[in-house]
């Protein structure tokens, strides 16, 4: 699904179940304000970083994440470096 629009792509994951989609795409965020969640959405703006670097971000905001999961009001998670 490298390819796919970001609409289908969060209507896909919503229909699969997925808690959150990680994305660096602020299109996320938007499709989340028109469609509510689920998916919440974790939005790295961190810029292009390689895949073990974001990897390590992800792991330094775990508590970030798991509150994100637990806060019923909480539909979007930004992280900056």
């Amino acid at each position: 699904m490298m390819d796919a629009f970001d609409l289908p792509l969060f209507m896909e994951a919503r229909k699969l179940g997925f808690h959150a989609v990680i994305t660096q795409d602020e299109d996320f965020y938007n499709i989340l304000l028109a469609q509510g969640v689920p998916p919440k959405i974790i939005w790295l703006r961190v810029g292009n970083r390689s895949t073990a670097h974001l990897g390590g971000i992800l792991m330094h905001n775990a508590d970030a994440i798991c509150s994100l999961f637990e806060d019923p009001e909480q539909d979007c998670l930004e992280i900056y470096s």
